[in-house]
């Protein structure tokens, strides 16, 4: 306060302790009319100056007729009837009013009272429109946190092929036929921040917030531009939850470079408040100058061009105000193992489009896979647990080591996943791998793969004698070689089938079968040249031309083969000797075959 109102507070004081009962009203009214107040607030201000006038307080101060929740249904209803453009509805007033006639509220202090209470309760509908507090955050080093914003600029694209500004009189909410005409043709301005040093990048794209867009902004921001240092890739960006910035575009390619995606919360856009900061210099800055240039020189590369010749001269010169310095200069304080540069720009454009790709592990643990601008690679996986020979494993292009590739490692146990480099394998001018063993020099052989390992330990474990130790594999090879039982004394392959308990089944009646008939035997019948051609080797030299005249007037329609036996009794008695002894029938029986189960 100023000295004439200290002395007029002073002066007052002074006469209230000199005033007599019922007199001080004039003294506090005449102060109060000097200082062009009340006489509550005169008290205030005498009570804020620490000036002791004497009174005492009051034994219900503090205490009020409305109850906390009444004044909490009051702060409530204020809050609630305000707008999102901050522009309050209802007043004190009407609301008690309102809450009154309602039967909500007792007793209803004044406006200017419940107005005090709202405040001092925290409930006053500007109190509870501010902003939660805000949290400070800070980057260990360049290229450690980078923040990426779009925003559609007063621009758009005329069919001339030049960029025109978006007047004011053309262009607002009661006219949306026009916003309509050019919606296809807007431009969008893309900002990213280094937030350690503040140095940044921008660019022009035609069109509104897009995947594709925001892709390309990427590629150009991690790549070096002749005019600015600043490039590589960041450990994390942050960005704002829009579609195309959590779109499975932006963010496989992140998952590729090994950049962490920190999306912000909705309607928290004070969380990359840097970035939105850049776009604010960029408008006053940068875009200020468009009104001075001749129209034909805005076009979309145009204003490219000139844009990343003026961040150049700005983050180069203009003093950061954090930082104190220019923000290429705290760039440029970036270490080699903070600066991670991708292989090509080649590389990372495959990237963009491509997805993991599947190889087969040959029996030399090899993979092939062809690199974009480097050809066809061969992989040595031997030293990745999962490869093994006949397996398949998910491969993706080292964004910044190519030809190298990044070989998937799924974790068994916790379902973990990360990834090995492997480089391609180096040949010689004959085509030989480089570290193979060469012939007559050495002998190695490959290390056992997981697989090799886990048929090794369950070979020990099925023929380990019940009780001794673990025998060693070549122990355990040999048992299984002379068809020992495996996991004797462990396992009863039976035990299943004795442990099943089987019903007894009730006897069921049946229908017996009527006999078939018995089946008619005929013998084979020969022709008389057919039969002496056995007769021929049965009687050897008793054979004459007489036994072929004997068989061919005996037998004119045929012999029989069972009759052979008994023909050659007729001219042998060796023959009838041999045939008696076999079948027990007399030689003089020549009659032939009976018909079995017949009279005949």
């Amino acid at each position: 306060m100023n000295a004439t109102e200290w002395e007029t507070l002073i002066a007052a004081r002074d006469a209230l302790l000199k005033a007599g009962h019922g007199n001080k009203a004039e003294v506090t009214a005449a102060a109060a009319a000097t200082l062009g107040c009340s006489v509550p607030t005169l008290y205030r201000k005498l009570e804020a100056a620490g000036l002791d006038t004497g009174r005492k307080r009051r034994k219900d101060h503090g205490a009020t007729a409305m109850s906390a929740d009444e004044i909490e249904l009051v702060g409530g209803m204020l809050f609630h009837s305000r707008r999102d453009n901050e522009k309050q509805l209802l007043t004190v007033e009407d609301t008690l009013d309102i809450l009154s006639a309602s039967g909500a509220i007792g007793t209803a202090l004044s406006p200017g009272r419940v107005g005090q209470l709202l405040r001092a309760n925290f409930l006053n509908a500007e109190q509870l429109a501010q902003q939660r507090p805000a949290t400070a955050l800070r980057s260990l080093h360049p290229n450690h946190v980078w923040q990426i914003d779009s925003s559609t600029c007063v621009l758009y694209y005329m069919k001339s092929g030049q960029l025109a500004t978006m007047d004011r009189d053309e262009f607002y909410r009661n006219k949306p036929e026009n916003f309509g005409r050019v919606m296809n043709d807007l431009c969008t301005r893309y900002a990213v921040s280094d937030h350690a040093s503040g140095a940044f990048k921008l660019r022009y794209f035609l069109g509104g917030e897009s995947a594709r867009n925001l892709v390309d902004f990427w590629l150009y921001s991690v790549t070096k531009q002749p005019t600015s240092p600043m490039h590589g890739v960041p450990l994390i960006v942050m960005l704002d939850p829009g579609a195309a910035n959590k779109g499975h575009l932006f963010t496989n390619l992140c998952r590729r470079m090994q950049v962490n995606v920190i999306i912000n919360q909705v309607g928290n856009a004070r969380a990359k408040g840097q970035v939105e900061k850049t776009h604010d210099l960029i408008e006053r800055h940068y875009e200020g100058r468009f009104r001075f240039m001749p129209a034909g020189d805005l076009t979309l590369d145009a204003i490219n061009r000139m844009g990343e010749e003026w961040a150049a001269g700005f983050c180069a010169t203009r003093q950061h105000t954090r930082t104190k310095q220019p923000r290429y200069s705290v760039w440029m304080t970036i270490t080699t193992e903070q600066l991670r540069v991708p292989a090509s720009l080649e590389v990372l454009q495959e990237l963009v489009s491509s997805e993991p790709e599947t190889r087969r592990v040959d029996n030399m643990r090899q993979i092939s896979f062809a690199v974009k601008g480097f050809g066809q690679q061969f992989y040595d996986v031997s030293l990745v647990p999962s490869a093994v020979v006949g397996s398949k494993v998910t491969v993706v292009v080292n964004a910044y080591r190519a030809p190298a590739i990044d070989v998937r490692i799924v974790d068994p146990a916790t379902g973990e996943e990360t990834w090995q480099t492997v480089e391609p394998i180096v040949r010689n001018a004959l085509g030989f791998n480089e570290g193979a063993t060469v012939i007559g020099e050495a002998y190695r052989t490959a290390a056992n793969t997981a697989v090799e390992v886990q048929r090794n330990r369950i070979t020990q474990e099925a023929y380990r004698p019940l009780g001794e130790a673990l025998p060693t594999i070549d122990d355990a090879k040999k048992a299984r070689k002379r068809h020992e039982q495996a996991y004797a004394g462990l396992v009863d392959a039976m035990a299943d089938v004795k442990a099943t308990p089987v019903p007894a089944y009730l006897p069921r009646r049946g229908t017996a079968m009527d006999a078939p008939p018995v089946r008619n035997v005929v013998a084979v019948v020969l022709t008389v040249v057919e039969a002496c051609k056995r007769l021929r080797t049965d009687l050897g030299e008793a054979y004459s031309p007489q036994v072929y005249a004997w068989v061919a007037a005996k037998f004119a329609d045929g012999v029989p083969e069972d009759q052979i036996a008994s023909i050659c009794a007729q001219f042998t008695q060796t023959c009838v000797n041999d045939t008696q002894q076999l079948t027990g029938t007399d030689s003089s029986n020549a009659g032939g075959l009976r018909v079995v189960g017949t009279n005949q």
